[in-house]
């Protein structure tokens, strides 16, 4: 697509631009399009709503209007709110309808560790995808970033217990290094 609004020049003698733009597939609207840079406001705003999801997931847009505007001064109404929001990818944590209604169509996975005794160290692995944010070198501020956080379950004399493993396997070992872990 951008190779094509390159061919287009606005200035031919011969060929009108809209002639060019219906030869080439392009709108005129395309070619003409300057991008609008992002208004440091809108950064502000969905820090201050990255920071208040990680408090309160659970709050939806009615009540961050509500919340923005008494703690942090901020004078924005509900569709702002909305539109920043699902930019930045987040949603009110709640109860949606027929959530624990299993549907006949999905494949239902049985618990294997039900009957299984964790008796020794690195038996049982699990991964946890965290939500946190973290500085970025792009220029979206507010974007998620996700770690991933891997666990290690040893027996212990009252149960299983949670530790961290002292050296990351090794696949894992680039991805952290460049995420400055």
């Amino acid at each position: 697509m951008r190779d094509r609004i390159e061919l287009v020049e606005k200035a031919h003698p011969e060929i009108s631009m809209r002639k060019q733009c219906a030869l080439l597939g392009v709108a005129r609207s395309t070619v003409d399009y300057q991008a609008v840079a992002v208004d440091p406001e809108d950064n502000r705003i969905r820090r201050l709503l990255d920071e208040i999801y990680l408090i309160d997931p659970c709050l939806g847009s009615r009540k961050l209007v509500t919340l923005l505007g008494r703690d942090y001064s901020v004078k924005i109404n509900r569709k702002r709110v909305r539109r920043l929001r699902s930019k930045m990818g987040q949603e009110a944590i709640w109860c949606k309808p027929r959530t624990s209604i299993a549907d006949d169509g999905h494949r239902k996975y049985s618990y294997l560790l039900r009957n299984l005794a964790i008796d020794r160290p690195d038996q049982v692995w699990c991964a946890d995808i965290t939500y946190v944010p973290m500085p970025s070198t792009k220029p979206v501020p507010g974007s998620p970033r996700t770690i991933l956080a891997i666990l290690s379950k040893r027996p212990h004399k009252t149960g299983p217990v949670v530790h961290r493993p002292q050296v990351p396997p090794t696949s894992f070992v680039p991805i952290l290094g460049t995420r400055g872990l």
